[in-house]
């Protein structure tokens, strides 16, 4: 079923396919209060969402920015008018990787919890807003803290 959905919004290649095994039901049947594509699409385009922001990921390839395309294709809209163009998209996983080596893993819960062991989203990783307030924590501490730059 989701792949399906994948080909349909226009995706046919591998590299791209590879949302499939990341995005999507694991199951035919959705839960009952689920939200339509629209439905998302409309509360972060009210949130703020637009072709104007700076796009931070933590995620190698942009990632989530290929699967937020792939959802506003599904909304029957224009991800063009919607996202930042992919220049105006960063990832942070490289930079870390650079700057940490040897670690043993780069994941966003083994890296957050190095620099904020109180922050109380790491037991929640893996729901989107969770996952976006440990960004945001780890990227104030590694830029702001200990970058020596100012908060802005």
């Amino acid at each position: 079923m989701f792949e399906v959905e994948v080909r349909r919004t226009g995706y046919t290649s591998p590299r791209k396919l590879g949302l499939k095994r990341h995005r999507g039901p694991t199951e035919i049947k959705l839960p009952r209060n689920a939200k339509t594509p629209k439905e998302i699409v409309d509360i972060l385009i009210s949130a703020g969402l637009n072709s104007n922001i700076l796009w931070i990921e933590y995620s190698r390839g942009c990632f989530d920015r290929h699967c937020m395309e792939l959802l506003i294709k599904q909304a029957g809209m224009s991800p063009e008018s919607i996202l930042p163009l992919p220049d105006r998209c960063g990832t942070v996983l490289q930079d870390l990787m650079l700057c940490l080596p040897g670690l043993a893993s780069y994941k966003l819960g083994r890296i957050a919890p190095l620099m904020n062991t109180e922050n109380p989203n790491l037991q929640r990783l893996h729901f989107s807003d969770a996952d976006a307030a440990v960004l945001s924590d780890v990227l104030n501490l590694w830029v702001f803290k200990y970058g020596g730059s100012e908060t802005v």
